[in-house]
């Protein structure tokens, strides 16, 4: 759970290195074996998720969508 504004950070950065991660195996991994790609991949987007969630939970986006689905 992000608390404050150094943790919104990590947590982006965090992102950035997961996307890299994904990149590369896309990059490295697809090409020679799509389906090996796919469960490979699975925990990156997993975490890229749970990051992207928290991150709408603490600027408050989460909530502002709620909204919308309720208006």
């Amino acid at each position: 759970m992000i608390t404050n504004d150094a943790e919104l950070g990590q947590a982006l950065e965090q992102m950035e290195r997961m996307s890299r991660a994904l990149a590369a195996l896309r990059r490295d991994v697809y090409p020679i074996n799509p389906r090996q790609f796919a469960l490979l991949a699975e925990g990156p987007q997993d975490e890229l998720e749970r990051f992207q969630e928290q991150i709408d939970a603490y600027t408050g986006r989460s909530e502002l969508a709620e909204l919308h689905a309720h208006a």
